[in-house]
């Protein structure tokens, strides 16, 4: 769907629209929506369906078909773009896929905070769990706060946690400086949910494949590689 945003020179895609659209037989699509003020809190809603590197390469694709509109003289190049963008996403995906498959148990992965990953789980075929979906990554934790988290770590034996690559994990290095006076080791990891890049990445203008790779490699410190 295109949106006039901005004057009538802005074309926005509602990429949950298309997704939709695409999916209109499959009820387990069937509530991607963009989010809304008044469910921004709803952890029920899986509102980061880029996630999913399948949703990933459908989204290139609407993308090209709108970009080629555009300008059309130039589809060869966007096309080409496109193709190489979507063999890649598919290259490592594919590649984790058969590298899971050599698995015979797959240890649940811990998040901290609201669990933006659970269409990548999905697609895999991964238990991703949040140890508590109220955390917030920047705060300082009061003394009660650190010993229901401290527990709860505990009590999953979580020797990793996940955090996402854009937040400060003040507190889960809270979490984890703790733990260490215990004698418990916990190791803070990255994950990137892709709305945002970091500034170094931008600046290399990173891929979306690059980074799946980056999820890829750091979700197989937990699995055991």
């Amino acid at each position: 769907m295109h949106l006039a945003l901005g004057g009538d020179d802005t074309i926005v895609l509602d990429m949950s629209e298309a997704l939709e659209q695409d999916h209109e037989e499959d009820t387990s699509l069937s509530s991607i929506r963009l989010l809304s003020e008044t469910d921004e809190h709803d952890h029920s809603l899986d509102v980061h369906y880029w996630v999913d590197p399948h949703n990933a390469i459908e989204m290139t694709e609407h993308i090209l078909e709108a970009i080629i509109e555009i300008d059309p003289s130039n589809e060869d190049l966007y096309t080409a773009n496109a193709n190489q963008l979507m063999e890649n996403i598919e290259t490592a995906a594919s590649g984790f896929e058969a590298y899971l498959e050599t698995m015979s148990d797959l240890p649940t992965i811990y998040v901290a905070g609201h669990n933006a990953f659970s269409g990548l789980a999905e697609h895999f075929g991964l238990t991703m769990t949040s140890i508590f979906n109220e955390f917030q990554p920047d705060a300082d934790l009061t003394s009660e706060e650190l010993i229901t988290f401290t527990t709860a770590v505990k009590d999953a034996n979580a020797k990793y946690l996940y955090v996402d690559a854009l937040e400060e994990p003040k507190a889960a290095n809270a979490i984890k400086d703790e733990l260490a006076t215990e004698g418990y080791t916990l190791s803070i990891i990255t994950l990137t949910a892709y709305q945002n890049v970091l500034e170094d990445d931008f600046d290399v203008n990173v891929s979306y494949s690059e980074l799946l790779e980056r999820n890829i490699e750091n979700l197989k410190i937990a699995l055991g590689a």
